[in-house]
């Protein structure tokens, strides 16, 4: 399929772009959101849970991409929610 290309209908194309242009978007901030800087420069991971120490902001998303990553699909997942109930 190429890009611009139609597949059901302009409006729903555009609907499914934004969702897309969403997921995208939600992860930087995602990362940010569950990261703690403390002055010296090392990241901390905010998650309750973990609370875990890194020497820089670099080692602190691949941790949270890899070890908490299905709370990152969740907030993902909230980008499907509006079109989901309007469909229903």
């Amino acid at each position: 399929i190429k890009w611009g290309q139609i597949i059901l209908t302009p409006e729903k194309d555009a609907e499914a772009h934004r969702i897309a242009r969403e997921e995208k978007d939600i992860e930087p901030m995602w990362i940010q959101d569950h990261s703690l800087i403390d002055e010296d420069g090392r990241a901390r991971c905010s998650f309750h849970f973990c609370r875990k120490l890194f020497k820089d902001y670099s080692f602190l998303k691949k941790h949270l991409l890899k070890k908490h990553s299905e709370f990152l699909v969740a907030e993902r997942a909230k980008c499907h929610d509006r079109s989901m109930m309007e469909a229903w």
